[in-house]
């Protein structure tokens, strides 16, 4: 019991100690349109990704039947 005390007080303690000042922008999680592109490029390419590995798996179950 004794031990417990003295482990808690060491963590009150430090508590005590610390200190935090957390300040806000103005613009603070606001994204500006021109951040916003889309990379046609990226997304045509996960696309034709998906549609491969779609097309795997129908060739699979056909054959596991």
């Amino acid at each position: 019991m004794f031990k417990a005390v003295v482990i808690l007080s060491f963590i009150l303690g430090l508590a005590t100690l610390c200190l935090c000042q957390l300040n806000f922008s103005p613009g603070w999680g606001k994204r500006s349109q021109e951040e916003c592109k889309l990379n046609t490029e990226a997304v045509f390419y996960i696309y034709k990704t998906i549609q491969n590995e779609i097309k795997k798996l129908v060739e699979c179950e056909k054959l596991t039947r």
